[in-house]
């Protein structure tokens, strides 16, 4: 292999954390195991590489926010989509001036997308012989989206076997596709002792229920908390509302005359840490927060889903007895997952059946492997 250090371009979109977290997470491992590379990270939505894929990003956010109906409707007709119908080459034309944009700026030896949209516009590029570098795509979800699907994609990283099948059902070549989890950072690992006070927790003997709106903090949280507080079994909870300050102050307000301890954090660092001390997370099925969870061990509940992918992840992991959806009127089965040692172990299986922790070193190795080899075999 050359010792010539390479650039490596992770083309994310944010649309979303998880995509970014994703790409975040790849960073990290490459760097660790290639130190002379540099490796670099773009927004393909960013409205500095292209205005129109901006406001593509900001109308997607207020779909899901006003008419998320609308938004399954959409999922579910691209979902019919054929790869390389004239549709799907049409969408891929329409991104590619963005993605040649990047790649002149950048002079990538090797290019990782974790959206399906600048993927798109790299295979449409990499069909009309424009551009050679290798292409990986990361999916960042428990399930494959038709526009995923592209021949010019060298290697695709999954979240699991079923995954894997599904591609290979497009007519993708089993050795395109790895294993290896949706790249997450390193769980903290089970032995390290983390300072309840510096989370905000006041009391270290009650169970931990964490409960999550995913990064723009979206959801019932405040009908969760209030249905948890119903619990007469000793717990704390603790609130994370990402990006929505006004949900914070709800929550603030509403907490005051609660019997159970609540403590109420905006966007935060420290949900590793959360989750490491958690006994329980309630949240909706973003496919990295699960993907974290997974790896820390922790069982989860569902209270609601986005329409379309997020419903995909939820029915996946249920399906698989990791998870299961969340019953305000069924107290009952929130004390047994925090107190029933023989159901908890039950999850505790079923979740290292599908669990990769170490997800992103294992990505940046399958990169590696068969992609730093076709770069170096093509004179690059």
């Amino acid at each position: 292999m050359s010792q010539r250090p390479k650039t490596i371009l992770l083309v994310s979109a944010s649309i979303g954390a998880g995509h970014t977290q994703a790409a975040r997470a790849i960073q990290a491992a490459w760097n660790s195991t290639f130190p002379g590379d540099t490796v670099i990270i773009v927004d393909f939505m960013d409205e500095q590489n292209s205005y129109l894929n901006y406001m593509i990003k900001e109308t997607y956010l207020k779909m899901i926010e006003v008419t998320p109906f609308l938004y399954d409707v959409l999922y579910h007709l691209s979902q019919g989509l054929r790869p390389a119908s004239r549709r799907q080459n049409l969408f891929s034309w329409f991104l590619k001036k963005t993605m040649q944009n990047i790649l002149a700026t950048y002079q990538p030896d090797i290019v990782i997308c974790t959206h399906p949209f600048p993927c798109a516009a790299m295979a449409y590029l990499k069909r009309h012989h424009r551009v050679t570098a290798p292409l990986a795509g990361i999916i960042t979800d428990f399930t494959v989206h038709s526009t995923w699907i592209y021949s010019e994609v060298d290697l695709y990283a999954v979240a699991a076997e079923e995954l894997k099948d599904d591609l290979l059902s497009y007519k993708i070549p089993s050795n395109h596709v790895a294993v290896t989890g949706i790249p997450i950072r390193p769980p903290i690992a089970p032995e390290t002792k983390v300072d309840f006070r510096e989370l905000g927790l006041q009391h270290a003997d009650n169970p931990v229920v964490l409960v999550m709106g995913g990064s723009l903090g979206i959801g019932p949280l405040q009908e969760v908390v209030l249905a948890l507080d119903s619990i007469s079994a000793p717990l704390q909870i603790v609130a994370v509302t990402g990006k929505n300050p006004e949900l914070a102050r709800e929550l603030n307000r509403s907490i005051k005359s609660l019997r159970h301890s609540v403590t109420v954090l905006g966007y935060t660092p420290l949900v590793r840490e959360l989750m490491h001390v958690a006994s329980l997370l309630i949240t909706k099925p973003g496919a990295l927060t699960l993907s974290e969870a997974m790896a820390a061990g922790l069982p989860m509940l569902f209270y609601e889903s986005f329409p379309g992918q997020e419903t995909d992840n939820a029915s996946f992991l249920i399906a698989r007895g990791v998870a299961d959806w969340f019953r305000p009127e069924q107290p009952e089965a929130i004390v047994r997952l925090l107190t029933d040692s023989v159901e908890r172990e039950q999850i505790q299986r079923a979740i290292c059946r599908i669990a990769q922790p170490d997800s992103a070193k294992a990505a940046v190795r399958a990169i590696a492997a068969q992609l730093l080899t076709a770069n170096q075999a093509s004179g690059m």
